[in-house]
């Protein structure tokens, strides 16, 4: 999901709407695991870079969430559902973000567990 607060920062990815971002520290270890992991088994490799994109998903929503929680409760922000931008209230994108960042966690959770 992409959201505008007079900002622009990191480009929406191509995959879905969210706002691509950088990886943090912690996603350097997955890396490796997955360099690790792909001894040439393609099932793996493909979970493995699954699991990354969903925890740079997870992240990104995160950072969402951090951004918009220190904006002025006053100010609009532009949601994007569509090609279509709409003007929204922080207090309802935060828990939009926040539902996509369970739904992204629970996915993470249950690739985790296979």
């Amino acid at each position: 999901m992409l959201l505008l607060a007079d900002w622009t920062g990191p480009q929406p990815c191509s995959s879905c709407a969210c706002v691509q971002v950088f990886p943090a520290k912690g996603f350097l270890g997955a890396r490796t695991e997955m360099a690790a992991a792909t001894d040439g088994s393609a099932p793996a490799k493909e979970a493995m870079e699954k699991k990354v994109e969903l925890m740079k998903e997870v992240r990104a929503h995160e950072v969402a969430i951090a951004e918009l929680e220190n904006l002025h409760p006053s100010r609009g922000v532009y949601q994007k559902a569509g090609n279509i931008f709409f003007r929204k209230s922080i207090k309802s994108v935060v828990t939009t973000e926040q539902k996509q960042l369970d739904l992204a966690k629970a996915r993470l959770s249950k690739l985790n567990q296979a």
